[in-house]
Parts: structure tokens; sequence; C-alpha cells
């Protein structure tokens, strides 16, 4: 099954293909597998908050790769720069010294579909 999810009814996120599209235009940008993790993680999070360690565990190293805090913190820049080039401003909420939570203002549908 292929996991879509649509962010603010104007980006499309592919997370099995790593791939942001705008829905508007076609524009497809890639992202790095583990970019596309982080994003996946905050979607589905129903906007708890996301401590930084179940973050790097949850994203990284339950792979089998290792990461540190700046790693997290590049990942996330990364993220809220991409999202910005769609409008989409304070995707990610920082919670000093917790971690991170998905802005509450942000919608997001799930679709799955078959393959």
């Amino acid at each position: 099954m292929l996991k879509k999810y649509i962010i603010n009814d104007i980006i499309e996120f592919n997370a099995d293909e790593c791939v942001l599209v705008y829905i508007y235009t076609g524009v497809v940008i890639p992202l790095t597998l583990s970019t596309s993790r982080l994003l996946e993680y905050f979607v589905n999070s129903g906007g708890i908050i996301l401590t930084r360690e179940s973050l790097l565990e949850n994203v990284w190293s339950k792979y089998g790769l290792t990461a540190s805090g700046n790693n997290l913190n590049q990942y996330v820049s990364v993220l809220r720069r991409t999202l910005a080039g769609f409008g989409i401003n304070n995707f990610i909420d920082t919670l000093p010294k917790v971690g991170f939570k998905l802005n509450p203002a942000v919608t997001i549908a799930r679709h799955r579909t078959v393959r």
C-alpha cells in the first residue's frame, strides 16, 4: 500500500517514494530517506510532543543509523525550508529543551491506496 498524505490541501507527500508534489502544478520535490522518515513521523504524530530522543530513535536508530542532536536540527531545518517553499510556514513548533511538535494549524489528510 502506498502511503500518501495531503498537507494543508496543497502538497501531496508520498512517503514510499520520498517526494513532495505541489498539487496545483505537479512540481515534484525529492526528499532524502531520512527527511522523508522525519516528515512521516511528524504527520503521524497526531500533534503530540515529540522528544528529541524519540525522533532520533524512530527516524534513525531503529534503521541501524546513527544521528546526533545536530543532525536532527539540520533535518528539521531542511524540512522547514522545503515546506516554506510551498507556502507552509511554521509546520513544526520547537519546544526548547523538550523537542518538537506538529503545528496544530497544519492539516493532514491521510490517503492509503493499493498499488
